[in-house]
């Protein structure tokens, strides 16, 4: 079985950021270049200033989108835009969508820390394969920041639903 766990979550603080619209992003890997445009320019605490930062002309092995990510995520959580619950929690969230011409979809989920296991025990399945360049993206910003800003979306079966 998976072993699913609480954790201390980073999020926006609502009284600095109250529409939350404005600073939430689609997952990196669908966010077109216009829209990475985009969103940089809705607000300037969008995440995808450390999600999905945009690459600048001089960037190098000592400054790039990483090393800003980390930089903004220190930045965001010193003056207290992004900040950390005390108590280890799982994160309850709906994602509401549209697909035309078949109607309005709730998705409900929760975000929880997943203990890993070794490949093929059976407790965890992969769902796609994975190229090495979004995985080398993923690692890169997790080094620099030093957190997760990509969570693995996972299915799970209810039968009660």
């Amino acid at each position: 079985m998976a072993i699913v766990s609480p954790f201390r979550g980073i999020h926006f603080d609502l009284s600095r950021v109250p529409d939350l619209s404005q600073v939430v992003s689609p997952p990196y890997d669908v966010i077109s270049p216009e829209e990475q445009t985009g969103l940089h320019r809705r607000h300037p605490r969008n995440i995808v200033w450390i999600d999905f930062g945009l690459e600048k002309e001089g960037d190098g092995p000592t400054v790039d989108k990483y090393t800003r990510a980390a930089d903004y995520f220190r930045q965001w959580q010193s003056e207290g835009t992004l900040v950390r619950d005390t108590v280890p929690s799982l994160y309850y969230y709906e994602q509401e969508f549209s697909l035309p011409g078949r109607g309005v979809f709730v998705r409900k989920g929760f975000l929880g820390a997943l203990r890993l296991s070794d490949f093929g025990e059976g407790k965890v399945f992969r769902h796609e394969k994975t190229h090495s360049r979004p995985k080398e993206d993923r690692l890169s910003l997790m080094r620099a920041t030093e957190a997760n800003m990509s969570p693995i979306f996972g299915l799970y079966s209810d039968p009660r639903d």
